[in-house]
């Protein structure tokens, strides 16, 4: 589980690349996307690709981020689907740079805090609120500080009353925000995320199923076998080795 939200850009190749619901999304040389806080994703190389990921470390709480509450635009409709955006000339440019710093091994903190208020500021020069707008959906909204704490706490937690005492709300109060915002219950969204995430797991192969069941909390692996065959309506043997064949 991701504990920032990142950017990745596409230096050469092609890729495709998968996470939460969303499969297969394709993007190729020159274009970058973004992944928001919380999500696990998986990248595929269609020919030689070389990326950079830039890691937007506690999103909310950022100079950046409140550069991007800056642009709050409410007319604008978005497709479902997340969208990647051309690299334009000057962010090729900063990215060839910190490539190259990056390889002779100026990693700092503060140093790469810079880069990524840097960046930003290439991008409100470079690229209409639209595009800013459309690239980052969910992220420029009055609810993301929210958002970004449910993320990044959620796994952490079994029931939505514990989930609730981490973040300082009440059971009550954070049923209530919680449905508003996400417009579902939060018992169901915890549930849903863990079977979205589950099935990444599955479908990776890079764990067994105790690795698995011991990750996502479940007290033993008939419990996780259960819980798997009853939302998915075979075992997560039989899912994997579906997943080998394909």
């Amino acid at each position: 589980m991701s504990q920032d939200s990142k950017l990745i850009f596409v230096v050469e190749g092609d890729i495709d690349y998968s996470y939460s619901h969303y499969r297969n999304l394709k993007i190729s040389s020159g274009m970058f996307c973004f992944i928001p806080v919380g999500q696990r994703v998986v990248c595929n190389s269609l020919s030689a690709a070389t990326l950079v990921i830039v890691r937007l470390f506690y999103l909310s709480d950022s100079q950046l981020y409140r550069q991007l509450s800056s642009l709050l635009i409410t007319e604008v409709i978005c497709d479902d689907e997340p969208q990647a955006l051309e690299t334009k000339t000057p962010i090729k440019r900063f990215i060839e740079d910190l490539f190259i710093c990056m390889n002779d091994g100026l990693i700092c903190q503060k140093y790469l805090n810079g880069k990524v208020n840097e960046l930003f500021f290439l991008f409100k020069a470079y690229y209409s609120a639209y595009d800013i707008k459309t690239l980052f959906k969910g992220v420029v909204t009055r609810d993301f500080l929210f958002i970004e704490n449910v993320y990044q706490r959620h796994m952490q937690h079994k029931t939505v009353e514990s989930l609730a005492k981490a973040m300082n709300n009440s059971t009550s109060t954070f049923r209530n925000r919680f449905k508003e915002v996400f417009g579902i219950p939060a018992y169901q969204w915890m549930k849903q995320q863990k079977i979205i995430l589950i099935q990444q797991e599955l479908e990776l192969g890079t764990k067994s199923f105790k690795e698995i069941a011991y990750e996502y909390n479940f007290s033993s692996v008939q419990v996780f076998n259960d819980f798997y065959k009853t939302n998915f309506g075979k075992s997560p043997g039989e899912i994997r080795k579906v997943t080998e064949l394909t």
